[in-house]
C-alpha cells in the first residue's frame, strides 16, 4: 500500500514543500527529497538542470536528507576555521 501511494505521488504530484531544516527548504518531488539552500531563492525542480545543481542535495529518505544537510554544514564550518 505504501509503495502504491508513493508511485501515485511520483506520477501525479508537483514539487511539494514539506518543511525546512537549518537553512534548507525540504521539497518532496518524484519520490525523492530535495534540500535546497534557502539562499538560492525559488528553484523550479521540474527543470532537470535545477535538480542537478551542485548546491541541491537529494536523498530517498527525509531523515537521510537532514543527516546529509548536517554533514554539509559541519564540513563548511570546519573548512572556514
Amino acid at each position: 500500500m505504501e509503495l502504491e501511494k508513493r508511485i501515485r505521488k511520483t506520477v501525479l504530484s508537483p514539487p511539494e514543500l514539506v518543511g525546512s531544516y537549518k537553512g534548507y527548504s525540504i521539497v518532496d518531488y518524484n519520490g525523492l527529497f530535495y534540500g535546497i539552500p534557502q539562499s538560492l531563492g525559488s528553484v523550479d525542480l521540474t527543470e532537470k538542470k535545477n535538480r542537478n545543481r551542485k548546491e541541491v542535495l537529494v536523498e530517498e529518505d527525509h531523515a537521510e536528507l537532514e543527516k546529509r544537510i548536517r554533514n554539509v554544514l559541519l564540513s563548511h564550518s570546519e573548512s572556514s576555521v
